[in-house]
C-alpha cells in the first residue's frame, strides 16, 4: 500500500530547488554585506574603537539593507 501524499513530483522538487536558490542568494548577499562591514570596521581601527568611529561617520555606501527571506517559503512545507 502506498500513500499518495508521500509521492514527490518533479514540480515539487523544482519548487523546492527554487526556494533553496532564493535562500542561498539572500544568504550570500547578506554575507557580502557582513564582510563589507567587518572590512570597514577594521580600517577604522578595529574592535570597539572601529565601531565607534563607524557610528560617527554613518553607514558606508556599500552596505545595503537586505530584507529577510520570505517566511512563507519553507522547503519542508
Amino acid at each position: 500500500m502506498t500513500d499518495e501524499s508521500d509521492e514527490v513530483t518533479l514540480e515539487d522538487l523544482a519548487r523546492r530547488m527554487d526556494i533553496l536558490g532564493k535562500q542561498m542568494n539572500w544568504l550570500c548577499e547578506n554575507l557580502t554585506s557582513l564582510f563589507t562591514f567587518v572590512n570597514q570596521m577594521s580600517t577604522n581601527g578595529g574592535g570597539i574603537r572601529g565601531l565607534m568611529s563607524m557610528l560617527k561617520q554613518g553607514p558606508p555606501r556599500e552596505l545595503s539593507v537586505n530584507t529577510p527571506a520570505d517566511t512563507q517559503t519553507k522547503v519542508g512545507a
